[in-house]
């Protein structure tokens, strides 16, 4: 993972918000810390799925059966 100056920096917020986003995703097993080589993604979490998520195709295809429509929208956060 990036160091939390570096993240904070490229993001445009605050190390304290990258401090507790990190300490939250430590603390829910999916980051830890290792004195001496920074954070990384916990061993055994996948990169492709995450408890809780629903894959976004199975969402669209829910939101299609339910009548619903997809609308994409771009947003520049810069």
């Amino acid at each position: 993972m990036p160091s939390t100056r570096y993240l904070a920096n490229d993001l445009d917020v605050s190390r304290s918000t990258v401090l507790e986003a990190y300490s939250q995703l430590m603390a829910e097993g999916y980051l830890q810390g290792n004195h001496g080589s920074g954070t990384v993604v916990a061993s055994g979490i996948s990169k492709y799925t995450i408890p809780g998520l629903t894959p976004a195709s199975q969402k669209s295809q829910t939101h299609a059966s339910a009548g619903m429509k997809e609308d994409v929208k771009l947003i520049d956060f810069q």
